[in-house]
Order: C-alpha cells, then structure tokens, then sequence
C-alpha cells in the first residue's frame, strides 16, 4: 500500500507511466514481451528515424544471426509486413514510436524511464550483452 508521501514500505514507488501510457504494468509488459517491438526499440535507441525496410533488414539479420548483407528481400518484405500489420500500431498506439507512412519512416519518442530500464535489460538476454550487434 502507497502511503501519503508516495513511498511503499519506506521505498520510493514510481510516478504512473507518462505520456498517454497505460497506468497497467502488465500492458507495458505485454508491450515488451514480444521480440519484434523490442527490435523496433532497440534499433531506434541507436539511430532516432529509420525507414521500416531498414528497421527490418536489422530485424532479420538479428533473427538470423547473420550479417546485413545476406538478408533476403523476402525476408525484408515478411517482415516489413508484419511490422506495418502488427507491431508498429501497437507501439504507435502507447507513443513509444511515430510512424509517417508518407516517407515510410519509423521515429523514436522519448521512452517513459520504465520502459527504457526494462529495455535495456531486454537487451542482455535479446543479444547477450547491451552491444547491439550490427
């Protein structure tokens, strides 16, 4: 139970989640518990406006555990599909991304501290270490 001064058990407790966020822990989780999005976020930590077909070539060469250069334009269209039917609609929906479909580009927004707590430790067991690979 929260007291007055906003602590739990004497410990600071989080403000609620900014931005439009879902107060619910678990919609942020569920947010986070699947592999593409946490890619889409990773790759826009590293450069702020992707294209989608960028966001997934890096998708699959992660995937595949394989350079850049070997992806296939397959590969790039199942996922870019994927990414326009799914994923980019929910992390648009929580304001973690902006997407313009004019210029088909994928824009970061500034991620509510939980979130980019909770990404980074994704980052460890997503690639084994916070380095990003590619």
């Amino acid at each position: 139970m929260t007291g007055e001064d906003g602590k739990r058990n004497g410990e600071d407790v989080p403000a609620p989640l900014e931005r439009g966020y879902s107060n619910s822990l678990d919609e942020s989780f569920r947010l986070l518990a699947n592999y593409r999005r946490r890619c889409v976020l990773h790759c826009l930590r590293k450069n702020h406006s992707l294209t989608v077909s960028e966001t997934a070539r890096q998708i699959a060469a992660w995937e595949r555990d394989c350079p850049l250069e070997d992806i296939s334009g397959e590969a790039i269209r199942q996922i870019t599909t994927n990414l326009y039917h799914t994923h980019l609609p929910k992390l648009e929906n929580a304001n973690l991304v902006e997407f313009d479909p004019s210029s088909k580009r994928i824009i970061a927004c500034e991620l509510p501290s939980f979130i980019a707590t909770a990404l980074e430790l994704c980052a460890w067991e997503d690639y084994g270490d916070n380095s990003h690979r590619n």
